[in-house]
């Protein structure tokens, strides 16, 4: 059974493969007859393609020939639209931009013409079309000057008084009108059209000029004798010009570099020129009425706002030397100025000009001391600027001081004058105050030996002054009283101030202090000493005999030592009524030693000799009594305490 199933299978599978067999070769019998036909359709279609690609071609050169003649012929065929739009005068804002396109149209037509002369048409097109880019241009021109005048107009005093450092740069002209100008500023130089440049040169140096007139009014001149003791740092019209100055050619450094290219910066130094000169005029005219010592501090006011702007000029100013180079001398001459009225400063405390400079009658603080320590005072608000001055080789040129005398090293700063010294100066405030506030107080730099030097070879002249004026007082008393004053106030002042401590050392400390102690023995000695040696001498009194009754010899005798003393302490309490001690602790101390000096020698003088013993009129010759000695001493040198 399995044999048979095995032969039908296998009849099964024959028969298949026939059929099979007979079914490839129909196929293959319709792919032979299709690909036949292919061939001959191919056959067919090749001529068919090649006239097609001849016409494709054919096509594209005549699209591309077309568009040729267009652009060709819209170079010669300038719309009636665009010649009105360029015969207009142009408008900021949108209208612009149209402008600018019509202009640009007419300048690629006019190329054109140039680049294809060979045709005959070009060159008669050539005169139209210049003729309309100059009418353009013109127009450009027009509206360039026309923005520029309308927004230039002079920087108010608010926005002068900004801060140079200010990093927003202060803008003029708005924004957009920048952005305009700067755009018709770039077609008209494109074109060599340069005659912008000079409107744009004569239009902001007219507006710097109203600037000018806003900076520097009519009563300039008449201010410029600035009265100096009224003079606060900062607080002159002048300072504030200089840095006005600086803010208003930084504003108009920002306009030219926005507006103007790279190669056209020299106009902003021609605009800056005219005005520079006028600064310059009036800061000189300043500085000339202003020469001598007393406005040392109008010069060194000047000084330092020149310094203080030394970097912002000189950026300011980089790209126009010869600016830069008036700036420079400028400087230069308020230096020198500065320098000789420092000299000048220094003659006048050796040789004091004028009466004004009298020694005062009452022995008071001779006002050339006062003048001279707040002056010394002053300085440290300009140490920077005095320390320049005097260094030789400051950055700026200028030529020091001679330092003639006291070149002595500069002294390492002292702690002070010691606690236990007799003529020691306390501060008002408190121990614990006053190292708060040294702790709270910004670090000190240290004088440099320039200054050091100038500050000595001033108390030096000082000193050498003093003593010269008080050899003019015809009272003994009154010069030791007026040393004694002077150098007080000297060392007070010195000790208020930590700076000319430090410069001046402990050394002069010591040895003002000693000065103070001499004077003021001698002011007792040569008030005191004869009135009270008149009363501590013996006397030898005669006594009648047999009786403690003194004889009238030695009656006399005593009447004649009352009558002595009341004359003696008359005079001087009359005389130095007058005399003042301005210090109200300095006072206090000569009061009391003159006060323990004679009150003391007269109560044993009373005690002594007491008027009973020599007459019935006690009254006659004991006019003071030992309380109204010491009141009328402690009366005198009343004055307002400094």
């Amino acid at each position: 059974m399995s044999m048979e199933r095995d032969e039908e299978r296998l009849a099964f599978l024959r028969e298949c493969l026939s059929k099979s067999d007979t079914l490839t070769e129909q196929v293959l019998s319709t792919l032979q007859e299709f690909e036949n036909r292919l061939e001959t359709m191919e056959d067919m279609m090749a001529p068919v393609h090649e006239s097609t690609a001849k016409l494709k071609r054919s096509h594209e050169n005549i699209l591309s020939t077309t568009a040729t003649v267009d652009k060709f012929l819209s170079k010669f065929n300038i719309t009636d639209e665009i010649r009105q739009r360029l015969s207009e005068s142009p408008t900021a804002g949108t209208g612009l931009s149209s402008f600018f396109e019509a202009l640009d149209k007419v300048n690629d037509a006019f190329a054109f013409m140039v680049n294809n002369r060979s045709f005959k048409s070009a060159e008669k097109c050539l005169p139209t079309l210049k003729a309309l880019s100059n009418s353009g241009l013109h127009s450009l021109e027009a509206l360039f000057g026309r923005m520029l005048d309308q927004h230039s107009t002079p920087i108010s005093r608010d926005s002068l008084s900004r801060e140079t450092t200010d990093p927003q740069p202060l803008l003029t002209i708005p924004q957009n009108a920048l952005s305009q100008l700067s755009q018709m500023r770039g077609y008209l130089f494109s074109f060599g059209r340069l005659e912008y440049q000079k409107k744009y040169r004569e239009t902001r140096q007219r507006n710097m000029a109203k600037t000018m007139t806003v900076m520097t009014p009519d009563k300039v001149k008449s201010d410029a004798d600035l009265e100096p003791k009224a003079h606060v740092k900062g607080s002159n019209h002048f300072t504030w010009l200089l840095n006005a100055f600086a803010i208003m050619i930084k504003a108009e450094l920002t306009l030219a570099r926005t507006v103007l290219n790279r190669e056209e910066l020299g106009l902003y130094g021609d605009i800056v020129e005219p005005s520079l000169d006028l600064l310059i005029e009036t800061v000189s005219y300043v500085v000339k009425k202003n020469k001598m010592s007393e406005h040392v501090f109008v010069m060194l006011d000047f000084l330092t706002s020149c310094y203080n702007l030394e970097s912002a000029f000189r950026e300011l100013l980089q790209d126009t030397p010869k600016n830069a180079a008036k700036m420079l001398e400028l400087v230069r001459l308020i230096e020198a100025t500065a320098t000789r009225a420092m000299e000048e400063l220094e003659q006048d405390v050796l040789n004091p000009p004028g009466k004004a400079y009298a020694p005062s009658p009452n022995g008071g603080i001779f006002p050339l001391t006062m003048n001279i320590l707040n002056t010394l005072h002053r300085l440290f608000t300009y140490q920077a600027t005095v320390e320049r001055i005097l260094k030789p080789s400051a950055p700026w040129g200028t030529s020091p001081i001679t330092n003639s005398i006291f070149m002595t090293p500069a002294p390492t700063p002292s702690p002070g004058p010691s606690p236990s010294s007799a003529f020691a100066f306390q501060a008002p405030a408190t121990a614990a105050a006053a190292a708060a506030a040294a702790a709270a107080a910004p670090p000190r730099r240290p004088a440099s030996q320039e200054l050091h030097n100038y500050i000595c070879r001033i108390v030096q002249a000082l000193e050498s002054t003093l003593e010269a004026k008080s050899r003019t007082y015809k009272s003994p008393s009154l010069t030791s009283l007026f040393l004694m004053n002077n150098y007080h106030f000297v060392l007070k002042m010195v000790l208020e101030k930590p700076e000319l401590t430090e410069v001046l050392g402990q050394e002069f400390v010591t040895r003002y202090e000693g000065i103070i102690g001499d004077n003021k023995r001698e002011y007792q000695t040569r008030t005191w000493d004869r009135i009270v040696q008149s009363i501590a001498a013996h006397v030898q009194l005669e006594y009648k005999k047999g009786s403690e009754q003194l004889t009238s010899a030695g009656c006399q005798l005593l009447k004649q030592k009352y009558s002595g003393f009341n004359e003696a302490f008359a005079e001087i309490v009359h005389t130095q009524s007058g005399y003042t001690i301005p210090d109200a602790t300095l006072r206090s101390s000569v009061r009391h030693e003159a006060v323990e000096l004679v009150k003391a020698m007269y109560q044993q003088f009373l005690q002594r000799y007491p008027t009973e013993i020599f007459t019935k009129n006690p009254d006659k010759y004991l006019k003071y009594t030992v309380e109204t000695v010491e009141q009328m001493i402690n009366s005198l040198f009343e004055s307002t305490p400094i």
